[in-house]
């Protein structure tokens, strides 16, 4: 089995469902052409991990796009998720110095988003304030006031391994008396509560969901492999230089011949002089 993954599971007997995320390859692959501080690649696994655990009830073509905006140390952390299951993430900011995952000190008067931008259709974003000092629970007072519906995260990184554990509160189909349905889902929060970092870590699925909930009818659904992709190209590259202006470009050109973008996302480096960005330009702008 792939060691990234996310893993669907449901309670036969509850109006309960949740996903495990585990990222290993992907996750080192999304920062190995950064120099992050120790601090900084477990923010960065955490957000990757929560972005694929959100992603993974993607019911479209399309991706989630999770992340969290701030003047300092931490200017922005941002992930995406692809309904391929491709995943991303960069960390932009001043941060030789955080010792810290507090979210409420890192981004002090931030804001955190989620954005949904469908293949087709309308783009979705739904903004909260960073009012909590984790990422787990920032998200779960975005899903309890922006979707009321009753969410459980729990994350943990390593620096090599991010994981993610999730459970939600669907409808009502197999209880329907509320005191039933909210001491149900009490419990299995308060099971959910007792996990270890290491356990999220290191335990099996099946031993981990035995552990917490062998009295339940639990079903594991199989395994979809995540794998880190960036959708660059000189085409994207060229326009993020297109939106400097016309007059700063034409500056920086008349100083080099040629200029060198690299990918924040993967790393990868693009030389253009005058010529391709003139033909990039060509190309964005005809009809399509």
């Amino acid at each position: 089995m792939s060691q990234d993954y996310s893993k669907r599971f449901l309670f036969q007997e509850a109006d309960i469902r949740g996903c495990i995320v585990r990222l290993s390859k992907s996750f080192t692959d999304s920062y190995g052409h950064q120099e992050y501080p120790e601090p900084i690649l477990h923010l960065l696994g955490e957000f990757l991990a929560a972005a694929a655990l959100l992603g993974n009830s993607l019911k479209f073509k399309g991706r989630l796009v999770l992340q969290a905006k701030a003047a300092e140390p931490v200017s922005l952390v941002m992930s995406e998720f692809a309904s391929d299951s491709k995943i991303r993430g960069i960390v932009r900011g001043s941060y030789p110095e955080v010792d810290s995952l507090d979210m409420s000190s890192l981004f002090k008067d931030g804001t955190l988003a989620i954005t949904i931008e469908p293949s087709q259709g309308e783009r979705y974003q739904s903004l909260v304030p960073v009012s909590a000092s984790t990422l787990s629970e920032c998200l779960s007072y975005y899903f309890q006031q922006s979707e009321q519906l009753p969410t459980q995260i729990i994350l943990h990184c390593d620096g090599r391994t991010a994981t993610g554990f999730m459970l939600q509160q669907l409808p009502a189909q197999q209880l329907h008396s509320e005191e039933s349905r909210y001491q149900q889902w009490q419990h299995c929060c308060l099971m959910a509560s007792t996990i270890s970092s290491r356990e999220l870590l290191d335990l099996p699925d099946e031993l981990l969901i035995s552990k917490l909930y062998g009295d339940r009818d639990v079903s594991l659904y199989k395994p979809v492999p995540i794998n880190f992709h960036c959708d660059c190209s000189q085409q994207r590259m060229a326009n993020a230089l297109l939106a400097l202006g016309e007059q700063e470009l034409k500056d920086l050109l008349e100083q080099q011949q040629t200029l060198s973008i690299q990918c924040e996302f993967c790393g990868e480096s693009y030389q253009m002089g005058s010529d391709t960005i003139i033909r990039a330009a060509q190309g964005r702008n005809k009809p399509h």
